[in-house]
């Protein structure tokens, strides 16, 4: 069964050029892509035997069944791309070893035009990092699954990087612009969790200065029109 997480990655994707799944597992991504006829190619990418051959067998499943043509290869992050694959999604991974993937092999970027990124730790560090090498935030959406809030952000390549204040940097951009339901749940689990922790500590604790800061500047996003 597809998750909803994967539903929405596949609706945040252009269906613009050949993409490649880079931590592909199952090839659940593929499969969603594949059932909706997205039109170019799609590459899975394992980098495990293991994994890479499980990915195999569901790839041979989803082109017998859809009359499809998606491959599938063992290779590190991007190193193996070919400049056709403009797309690229990374889901389901932490912060850092998404931006060793991308640094590893920063000549990739010459050619990919879009990133699909669902990371799973230091989310805040994201925006900024992809702005360092030259894309931008194109859309971004929040979904909440099995207890945890996932941030999905679509960055696309461009001369011109827009300019974003440190609230806009950490939440998103079109996150506090659209005030999704999900994403103003998301900020206000992320309140409680803070006023919890600062409740907790001793009042001389210098750290609640700046746990009110976060409750702040996320009350000031609420807040806002």
């Amino acid at each position: 069964m597809i998750s909803e997480r994967i539903k929405k990655i596949a609706n945040l994707i252009e269906d613009s050029g050949d993409l490649a799944d880079i931590g592909s597992d199952h090839g659940y991504l593929l499969f969603e892509l594949a059932k909706n006829g997205f039109s170019h190619k799609l590459l899975g990418v394992e980098n495990k035997n293991g994994p890479f051959n499980a990915l195999l067998n569901e790839v041979k499943n989803i082109n017998f069944a859809y009359k499809c043509d998606i491959n599938a290869i063992l290779s590190d992050g991007i190193k193996d791309l070919t400049p056709n694959f403009v797309n690229v999604v990374i889901a389901g991974m932490g912060y850092t070893l998404i931006k060793k993937i991308i640094l590893s092999n920063i000549e990739k970027t010459s050619f990919i035009k879009n990133f699909y990124i669902d990371a799973h730790t230091n989310i805040e560090e994201i925006r900024p990092f992809f702005l360092s090498i030259g894309y931008d935030v194109f859309n971004e959406t929040m979904i909440f699954e099995k207890g945890i809030f996932y941030s999905l952000i679509h960055f696309k390549k461009t001369k011109e990087i827009q300019k974003y204040n440190k609230n806009e940097l950490k939440y998103g951009p079109i996150n506090i612009n659209r005030k999704e339901e999900t994403f103003v749940l998301y900020l206000k689990s992320k309140r409680e969790e803070f006023k919890r922790i600062y409740n907790d500590l001793p009042e001389n604790n210098k750290k609640r200065d700046e746990i009110m800061i976060y409750i702040k500047e996320i009350e000031e996003i609420l807040n806002e029109n």
